[in-house]
């Protein structure tokens, strides 16, 4: 039988956690208002997606001990809502290449999530 983790026993730093939860914030901020009012941007509209998520995917890494496999299903599921919900953003719509830069994101962090992991194994030899 399947062992069960209560939602707590879920979370591994409490503080990447919290600063999650601030960048989540912060992302549906910079997603939602009109792109005039957000005041920090690249100028390379791939850089903003790419960093946002990449740094989003390494938190969720950071903040809950869960299985490579649900951490992607969360980011893929993350980066569809947010980038479909822009499009009842006054000045914004969704974009199938911003999604794919968000994508970029995720499998960079997701790539630096893997090599520390395999760094670790190494080490242990």
């Amino acid at each position: 039988m399947p062992e069960h983790r209560s939602p707590a026993g879920l979370i591994r730093h409490p503080l990447a956690l919290l600063i999650l939860v601030l960048l989540l914030f912060a992302a549906l901020y910079s997603l939602l208002a009109p792109a005039e009012a957000v005041p920090f941007k690249f100028s390379a509209d791939w850089m903003n997606h790419s960093l946002l998520f990449c740094g989003l995917t390494l938190l969720v890494k950071l903040a809950f001990s869960i299985a490579m496999r649900w951490q992607w299903v969360i980011m893929l599921v993350l980066a569809a809502v947010l980038e479909w919900i822009q499009q009842w953003a006054p000045g914004r719509s969704a974009s199938w290449q911003d999604f794919g830069f968000n994508l970029l994101g995720i499998g960079i962090g997701m790539a630096i999530v893997a090599l520390t992991f395999l760094s670790k194994l190494e080490h242990r030899d």
